[in-house]
């Protein structure tokens, strides 16, 4: 796996994660943040990575730090 497809699987692990313990649907997080409920499921399955943009979005949405949906890069 190249090392962005990893990122992107990482990052979209994450906000399923946070998405779950806020018991917010998929759906509802679209809502929340004007992102497409589509875009969300590749995001959530590794297909496609978020832009900074929508990691803002989502990290608001969710009451999150930005930060907490970045991996860490081990040196």
């Amino acid at each position: 796996m190249a090392n962005g497809d990893r990122w992107s699987l990482l990052v979209g692990q994450k906000i399923k994660k946070a998405r779950l313990e806020s018991k917010l649907s998929i759906r509802a997080l679209s809502r929340l943040t004007s992102i497409s409920l589509t875009f969300f499921s590749h995001l959530e399955n590794g297909k496609r990575g978020p832009s900074f943009r929508n990691v803002v979005k989502v990290a608001t949405a969710l009451g999150k730090p930005v930060d907490f949906f970045i991996p860490r890069c081990k040196p």
